[in-house]
């Protein structure tokens, strides 16, 4: 899922989401190791899907990852409205169309203090 082009703020549904990917994507990448026992290999997948099942559907998790979402949506909502000027419109513009990885580097560590909060609250910190 591409965020980026997204016109609304992301979800903890969403996160989860990418989760689930990248958690298909190694599992698969596990795969092309053909030394693994298959039924090893079959537990590690099967706890790794029942945890993430389990993360969906905790509502304490859910609840924590929405506060987030509401935290981020208030600081930028805020910050937004403070700043509003037609030079700043043109900004967001620009970061709107911008992929993240041509962000500055202080744009990424912006995203990726958002991140790290969802982290903590998926791995139980």
């Amino acid at each position: 899922m591409n965020f980026l082009k997204r016109k609304k703020p992301v979800t903890a549904s969403d996160i989860i989401s990418v989760v689930d990917e990248e958690i298909d994507k190694v599992i698969k990448e596990f795969d092309l190791f053909e030394e693994v026992d298959i039924e090893l290999q079959k537990k590690i997948d099967d706890g790794v899907r029942k945890k993430l099942n389990q993360i969906k559907t905790d509502p304490i998790i859910i609840e924590a990852l929405a506060a987030i979402e509401h935290s981020q949506w208030t600081q930028w909502t805020d910050f937004m409205l403070d700043n509003y000027t037609s030079k700043n419109i043109a900004k967001w513009r620009l970061q709107i169309k911008t992929p993240y990885s041509n962000l500055s580097l202080k744009e990424r560590e912006s995203d990726k203090r958002w991140v790290k909060q969802i982290l903590d609250v998926i791995c139980g910190e």
